[in-house]
């Protein structure tokens, strides 16, 4: 609270107060008062208001300032009317009573949409969980197929690799429905780089295959890193699959190679496929942007890499792009290799 401003709330009572003494004054004057006793007079007054004034300005100078201190603090703003302490004025006891009540309803209606969201997404998740069971049964049905060869082997395993995407579609929801409450479904432990990364091209092979895809790897041998390995290989594995859908030509080459740091381990995935305009680059990981790929194939949602950022910063970790139209594209994620990794609990956006 500055003093320009409580002087301005004031102006009228000060313009009131000067038109008042003016009166005073002539009224003195014209009763006979000596012009020097009314002057003492008037000065005796407008010394008595500035006095009030002043002891005024700081009482509530240190309210509000007190009450901006704990607005501050307070993880939930809309809650201050809970916490505010009573004002001796009776304007500012009044205000607070209109905040109480109209946060009060504020805090049920919170309350009310975030029971909607844990249900919708305790359904999300039991619909997940379900769809997941007949998309395995027809899985092993095409693997048997298959297996037996036969003229419809080819038919099967392009049912297969369909299959397979929609279990990766699925599998994308289930950890989206799961990114706001990372914290809940998080268990850090040391892990093993090589084992994540070979976890991850497993669960695509038949993508890769299908794609022509070579790999190449340039890791170290062992490497130890601190995070929650099965939500590094979901990641992982949806940075391959980009790399993997958006090759240039009938063939392609990916690259996961990893930096040892004193803190830290440095992991890319490079690949050299379409790569992404300059002026793209900046909104890869926002929500929904397909960008000019996206919809040139028309297979793009948007949400794998929105859908990564989003865990690598719940879960401590970073994530930056490099790209060259038309030349490459470079993915990489800083892991920590310290037991002292954070949990972010709180969002981007």
């Amino acid at each position: 609270m500055r003093l320009k401003d409580y002087v301005k709330d004031k102006i009228l009572f000060l313009c009131f107060y000067c038109a008042l003494l003016l009166l005073l004054f002539c009224f003195l004057r014209i009763t006979g008062y000596p012009a020097d006793y009314a002057l003492l007079f008037a000065g005796l007054m407008t010394f008595l208001v500035l006095l009030y004034g002043g002891i005024d300005f700081y009482r509530k100078k240190v309210y509000f300032d007190q009450l901006f201190l704990q607005l501050e603090q307070l993880d939930k703003p809309y809650l201050i009317g809970e916490v505010m302490e009573k004002s001796p004025l009776l304007t500012d006891r009044l205000y607070r009573r209109v905040l109480r009540i109209s946060n009060r309803s504020v805090i049920e209606t919170v309350h009310a949409l975030e029971q909607e969201k844990q249900d919708y997404r305790e359904y999300i998740e039991s619909w997940i969980h379900e769809v997941k069971a007949p998309l395995t049964a027809v899985n092993l049905m095409c693997a048997r197929k298959i297996s037996e060869g036969g003229e419809e082997a080819a038919f099967f395993r392009k049912m297969l690799r369909e299959t397979e995407s929609m279990e990766q579609a699925v599998e994308q929801a289930l950890y989206y429905a799961r990114s706001d409450e990372v914290y809940q479904d998080f268990l850090i432990t040391p892990c093993c780089l090589n084992d994540i990364v070979s976890e991850a091209v497993t669960r695509n092979r038949r993508l890769l295959t299908a794609c022509h895809i070579m790999l190449q790897f340039d890791l170290p041998e062992n490497c130890r890193i601190y995070c929650d390995g099965i939500w590094l290989v979901f990641i992982l594995s949806q940075l391959i699959r980009n790399s993997a859908q958006y090759r240039r030509e009938a063939r392609g080459k990916i690259t996961i190679s990893a930096k040892e740091e004193e803190k830290r381990v440095i992991l890319s995935v490079l690949d050299d496929g379409a790569g992404i305009p300059e002026n793209e680059l900046g909104r890869i990981f926002e929500k929904g942007f397909t960008g000019t790929n996206g919809r040139n194939r028309k297979k793009s949602t948007g949400m794998g890499l929105y859908l990564c950022r989003k865990l690598c910063r719940k879960l401590g970790l970073s994530i930056y792009a490099q790209s060259r139209e038309g030349e490459f594209t470079q993915i990489t994620l800083e892991i920590p290799r310290e037991e002292s990794l954070q949990i972010c609990k709180a969002e981007e956006s």
